[in-house]
């Protein structure tokens, strides 16, 4: 039975995603969904502190409430609580609908109970102790375990909403000038193709070798392409393209650390091709449906696989298989260290991307 009636209800709805990055990017077909079904919503999404940029030009967004960072060493006592009274204020001032915690955190159900929604949305899974559940008046109990995490998403608002659909793809609108970026990296201006590589992630487990990727960047480059090596701006991160660069023979471009989410997203539009590891680089050029090989170590494939995107995924067996505990993660990972250069660039054939060499 429909929760809901028409197609023109005037609701307010307020989603807490209190995780990553990729787990932002990763709501994005649900609120396509609500938004296509209740045009006059007004959808409310509250992220992690850094995670807004990636919901503040989505039409299918209201408001962005961005929350304080949890690492302590990044935010003070003064700012957190000047941030969490404005916070507070904004989510008071509205009535909501309905509230979802989709990240299942203490935090995001204290927020929920704060909401004060008339409907308040969980999916159920172990959820445990008993005051957690006297937040919600609402469950979804469907087993999702095994499923990519935009399904979780997506069937746990929509069930609850009363609503059906199909999960689209994800959706992100970068906001740039495209002149100013050309004038900042004038490679992006030339007609030869180019392809990028992200080899780089907050979770060392998930990295494959340097000298590996080093030696993907050589054969790239004989296939005639530009290599333009990104990631974020943690010192560590950018060690690491370093490193790359000084084993490589071919020459590189780096943008490492040196272009925002927006700029990143553009680039990999006019991509030709996206290498790299299971991190949100890869679920930003699957936002943006640039072909892509990733590489996956111990986490879970089926969750976090490229979302609706032309992809390939080189796999080695291993004894964790994908586990969600990562039995081989310390203190190298064996389902990436066993992938050789070869199993990889065989992946970037099989993805069919043409390359300058045999263009010419």
């Amino acid at each position: 039975m429909s929760t809901l009636k028409g197609t023109q209800q005037r609701m307010n709805i307020l989603i807490v995603k209190l995780r990553h990055l990729g787990d932002t990017l990763l709501l994005t077909p649900t609120l396509r969904c609500i938004k296509e079904r209740f045009p006059h919503a007004k959808i409310d999404v509250m992220v992690r502190a850094s995670c807004e940029a990636l919901l503040q030009s989505n039409p299918d967004v209201h408001r962005v409430f961005a929350i304080a960072r949890p690492e302590a060493e990044q935010r003070t006592f003064y700012s957190a609580v000047s941030e969490n009274l404005a916070l507070l204020s904004g989510i008071l001032s509205t009535q909501y609908d309905f509230a979802f915690d989709l990240s299942d955190s203490d935090r995001a159900k204290l927020w929920i109970w704060l909401s004060k929604a008339k409907i308040r949305g969980f999916r159920r899974s172990g959820l445990k102790p008993s005051w957690k559940q006297r937040v919600f008046n609402r469950f979804d109990d469907l087993p999702l375990s095994s499923e990519h995490q935009v399904v979780k998403d997506f069937e746990t608002v929509t069930r609850i909403m009363g609503i059906s659909g199909k999960a689209g793809p994800l959706r992100f609108v970068p906001r740039v000038d495209p002149q100013s970026l050309c004038e900042k990296f004038p490679w992006l201006s030339l007609p030869q193709p180019f392809v990028v590589l992200h080899a780089t992630s907050r979770w060392s487990f998930k990295e494959w070798a340097e000298e590996h990727w080093a030696g993907v960047v050589d054969a790239l480059h004989e296939l005639g392409f530009t290599v333009v090596l990104s990631s974020g701006p943690a010192p560590r991160e950018m060690q690491t393209v370093s490193c790359i660069q000084s084993l490589a023979s071919a020459p590189t471009v780096s943008i490492a650390g040196a272009v925002s989410l927006d700029e990143l997203a553009y680039i990999l539009a006019r991509a030709r091709m996206f290498l790299g590891i299971d991190t949100f680089a890869m679920h930003l050029a699957a936002a943006m449906q640039t072909p892509t090989v990733a590489l996956f170590g111990p986490s879970q494939l089926r969750a976090w696989t490229p979302w609706q995107n032309h992809a390939e995924i080189p796999l080695t067996h291993c004894q964790c298989d994908g586990s969600q505990y990562r039995a081989c993660a310390q203190p190298v990972s064996k389902c990436l260290s066993s992938l050789s250069v070869a199993q990889v660039m065989e992946s970037v054939q099989r993805l069919g991307v043409s390359s300058p060499k045999h263009e010419t």
